[in-house]
């Protein structure tokens, strides 16, 4: 075993040609004081046509194709079995991996003697504008809240999270985060190993909340690294058939509130819901954007700073963020020939005082396939 290496391990379901490109990009990166030790593609079985690009990876690469789709969780873990470095990346196939991925990542993963999970800024878009902020968790009433805050019977949380996601991302040490998306994770062998892995209980979906919840309650950091970047196109493999995809993020959030309230929690939480849902929606906050298209240049709004977001819900409870550093800005034109069709929000906001943010602008896109 390589004291100074990396495992690295990725699992596959119907995006091979995305895989090919990803270990490329992992092959080209800079090492920076660590080493490439094993690096796992775990197959769970692909179509034939994807399953035959497979031959196309490098030698050094270590194909396990399993005969049935046993889900993200079980991947994971029995791809790290095959490794014995002292730390274990966990990439899906639809990253992209930068010269300044990984070094952050080892760096910080030292500083805690391998007992750590550790998360790397994430963009959804090759020119690194757009990224994604760790994730909230899941809390028990935590779609309530947000139901409740969109008919309008709960304080706007949006510019408060927006806060909390600058703070983030301005960051040049490993700030504590609730939780860190599995799509691209460095974690400690001995921290992996004191938890088991991945729960695999869970197929799809919220199997990176619950590990980053149980680290968090043995004590081990759980922490997002701002300067380390990487790009994560996100959600190609779950494109492919969102039905299923839908159906397995339900029932991961279902199997996370079993696993973790009881049933009475549950039950409150069930019942909370739906009289949320009977409420009256008393904002017109889902109607008031105004239409754009793609093609949309933002305008800053004044000399302070200012984000673009862009998000599925005008509560921007969870989207991607820009920080532009001129006076305009424009989505990609790139991420639109990935996105879902469907309505897209955007908003301006400017720090109007230190640490407080005021929304200046709401949008609304209606993204069409043949808009791109």
């Amino acid at each position: 075993m390589n004291g100074n290496a990396v495992d690295v391990v990725y699992v596959n379901y119907n995006s091979t040609a995305l895989l090919l490109a990803s270990v490329e990009s992992l092959l080209a990166a800079p090492c920076d004081g660590f080493a490439l030790g094993s690096i796992v593609v775990v197959d769970n079985a692909s179509r034939s046509d994807q399953v035959a690009l497979l031959d196309s990876l490098p030698p050094r690469v270590t194909v396990i194709r399993s005969p049935n789709n046993t889900g993200f969780a079980v991947g994971c873990n029995l791809g790290a079995k095959r490794g014995d470095a002292p730390a274990i990346l966990f990439l899906n196939p639809d990253t992209h991996v930068l010269a300044d991925t990984l070094p952050p990542l080892v760096q910080g993963l030292r500083a805690h003697h391998g007992r750590a999970l550790l998360g790397p800024r994430q963009f959804v878009d090759a020119a690194c504008t757009l990224s994604f902020a760790p994730l909230h968790g899941t809390s028990l009433m935590g779609e309530v809240m947000n139901t409740l805050w969109g008919r309008g019977f709960a304080p706007d949380r949006s510019c408060r999270d927006l806060r909390e996601r600058a703070a983030l991302w301005r960051s040049t040490t490993p700030q504590a985060a609730r939780a860190l998306s599995g799509g691209a994770l460095l974690i400690g062998r001995p921290a992996h190993a004191e938890l088991g892995g991945f729960d695999e209980r869970f197929f799809l979906y919220v199997e990176d909340t619950d590990l980053c919840l149980r680290a968090r309650a043995r004590g081990i950091p759980v922490l997002y690294v701002a300067n380390a970047r990487v790009v994560h196109y996100g959600d190609q493999s779950s494109q492919q058939n969102e039905g299923v995809a839908n159906t397995a993020a339900a029932a991961g959030l279902q199997s996370y509130l079993h696993k973790h309230h009881g049933v009475v929690a549950r039950t409150a939480r069930r019942l909370a819901l739906a009289l949320a849902q009977r409420l009256p929606d008393r904002q017109a906050r889902w109607h008031q954007g105004v239409a754009i298209d793609h093609t949309f240049t933002f305008q800053r709004p004044s000399p302070k700073p200012w984000v673009v977001e862009m998000a599925r819900s005008p509560l921007f409870d969870h989207g991607a963020t820009a920080f532009p550093d001129g006076a305009t800005y424009r989505l990609p034109s790139e991420l639109f020939r990935r996105l879902r069709p469907g309505a897209y929000f955007a908003r301006i906001a400017e720090e109007v005082r230190a640490d407080e943010w005021r929304e200046r602008g709401l949008y609304v896109l209606q993204h069409q396939d043949e808009c791109v």
